[in-house]
């Protein structure tokens, strides 16, 4: 196996950081789109396709709406949760540099973050499921087949 010079691994290392945040920044946009447009879709549906007072099961629509508020609240936190990693990833690195502590201590803003990130993913998955859920229930079931 090939040895790696330090020059190449800090250049491909500070690479995959790199690209990692993207990544993360990508998923916040993606989940406050998504939300945003599952509530606009299912604002839309009830007021041009399903009314919401002829409806069946209005509480599966009011789970939907629910699930994507919250998933936009949980990611909107994640911001600010993510700030607060990054200042603590910054005070310890300063305070190694400076000889006062040990890089091995704990993020807990870092671990908050990534909690609230899965939780933004689950719960606008889990809007879709409950929007679906209500389409379905209003469109097919009880309606003849044309």
């Amino acid at each position: 196996m090939q040895q790696l010079s330090e020059e190449v691994y800090k250049e491909h290392r500070e690479h995959l950081v790199d690209n990692r945040q993207k990544m993360f920044e990508q998923l916040d946009k993606a989940i406050l789109v998504l939300a945003g447009g599952g509530l606009t879709i299912s604002l839309t549906l009830v007021e041009k396709i399903i009314p919401f007072a002829g409806s069946a099961n209005k509480s599966v629509l009011v789970m939907s709406w629910i699930c994507f508020i919250f998933a936009i609240c949980s990611t909107l936190c994640s911001f600010m949760s993510s700030q607060k990693a990054m200042d603590i990833e910054i005070q310890k690195w300063d305070a190694l540099y400076s000889g006062w502590a040990s890089y091995d201590q704990k993020n807990w803003a870092s671990r908050v973050t990534q909690m609230l990130n899965t939780a933004s993913i689950f719960l606008f998955l889990l809007g879709v499921f409950y929007l679906v859920c209500f389409v379905f229930i209003n469109l097919l079931i009880d309606k003849p087949i044309i």
